[in-house]
């Protein structure tokens, strides 16, 4: 494994080594990124995968099994799942931040010792310390441990659940049971249709009550796991009822192919690229307007989960914050760019920071959430595809 450190002096200097001081310690947020933050970065040409420190401007690079990898946070952030789907191959990277609750400590960073080969994975949901993905190849699970990614016999166990192979989703309810989406062939093309809820070894424990024209997106707060449909939201319970959310008639054949669950604002909400943004109120069974949009490039929740950020192909963003029901809006944060062009920036943000990977540029911009001024640049690789971040929002360690 090829390992490089690097120092980029693109906007602050190094604020000093890692260690537990009363410099870092009383650091404020406004001030610099957290310090146990970084940012994971994977090339579209080369098997390349950076990590950020956005804190100390370090940079290390690490070498994948293949290019081109989509990349997923586990829960605890330690940890992220590469997904090479033409592949076949799913590899796991350790971000060398381990959470303590109230602090964090440092580990190394590189590979952990878990992969996987299943067909076509895809689909990735990440709930406490486990991984799971779903196999459209094959209409399998691959699950793992994160207390389990070291070791000789490291790896994801595949669970069969007597599905079809589909583009298919899942969701791990706090019961231990999951739910699942199955084909039943009543609609063409790879869309699956129903949720049935399945035990640890694949066993059906509910099945399907509900019948939908086709399924996309879903989102879990361990109670509830929705998943977007055509004919409305499509709710799951851990008990196995299910029932559908009507959309607004506004939405005529529009409907939502992607859901979110905020987690520390307690809220599920999902977009449709020519509507906007929409709360997904399951008590009160409404589809409540957040952020109406036809200009939509992306949509996604900060690293806390409070906090929705928007990009827009205009080149402004919109943020709404879900806990004070506050809107953000500014033209020109960045360069406009083509609905059809090859490469798109790529947004993720922290509590405090808005970062954006720009692939024609080689690098990611970070802009302070509170006037989405440009604050730091950092040049990753020759042609970045996909980031995610990792670590943990904390200046405390040892």
């Amino acid at each position: 494994m090829k390992l490089k450190k690097l120092l980029l002096i693109t906007g602050i200097a190094t604020l000093g080594l890692w260690g537990c001081n009363d410099e870092h310690d009383t650091i404020t947020p406004e001030q610099t990124e957290y310090e146990f933050i970084r940012i994971a970065v994977t090339d579209k040409v080369s098997n390349q995968v950076t990590l950020l420190t956005p804190y100390s401007a370090g940079i290390e690079t690490f070498e994948a099994q293949y290019a081109s990898g989509r990349i997923y946070p586990t829960g605890s952030g330690q940890f992220a799942a590469l997904i090479f789907r033409d592949n076949n191959y799913v590899q796991v990277f350790d971000a060398g931040v381990k959470s303590h609750g109230d602090h964090a400590d440092l580990t190394t960073a590189g590979w952990t010792d878990t992969s996987s080969n299943g067909l076509a994975p895809t689909h990735f949901k990440s709930k406490g310390n486990e991984i799971i993905i779903f196999n459209d190849g094959s209409g399998t699970l691959s699950i793992g441990n994160e207390n389990d990614f070291y070791g000789e016999n490291a790896t994801l166990k595949e669970v069969q659940a007597n599905l079809e192979a589909h583009h298919g989703a899942m969701a791990k309810f706090d019961n231990g049971l999951y739910a699942v989406t199955e084909k039943d062939g009543s609609i063409a093309g790879s869309l699956p249709e129903r949720v049935r809820i399945i035990d640890q070894d694949g066993e059906l424990v509910y099945a399907s009550t509900i019948q939908t024209k086709g399924i996309h997106g879903n989102a879990s707060d361990g109670g509830n796991a929705l998943f977007g449909s055509r004919d409305g939201v499509l709710v799951i319970s851990s008990s196995g009822t299910q029932s559908l959310i009507s959309y607004p008639e506004t939405f005529g054949e529009s409907w939502l192919g992607a859901i979110y669950y905020a987690q520390y604002a307690n809220k599920f909400f999902g977009y449709t690229k020519d509507k906007g943004v929409y709360e997904i109120d399951v008590q009160n069974s409404q589809i409540i307007p957040l952020v109406e949009t036809t200009d939509m490039l992306q949509c996604t929740a900060d690293y806390k989960g409070e906090t929705i950020i928007v990009t827009h192909y205009s080149g402004a963003v919109t943020t709404y914050n879900l806990t004070t029901a506050t809107t953000q809006h500014k033209e020109s944060v960045f360069a406009a760019v083509a609905s059809d062009a090859e490469s798109l920036p790529v947004a993720q943000a922290t509590s405090n920071f808005l970062y954006l990977l720009f692939p024609d540029q080689g690098s990611v911009k970070q802009y302070d959430l509170t006037d989405l001024q440009e604050t730091q640049t950092f040049a990753v690789s020759a042609a970045p595809f996909q980031m995610t971040l990792l670590g943990v929002e904390t200046n405390y360690g040892h």
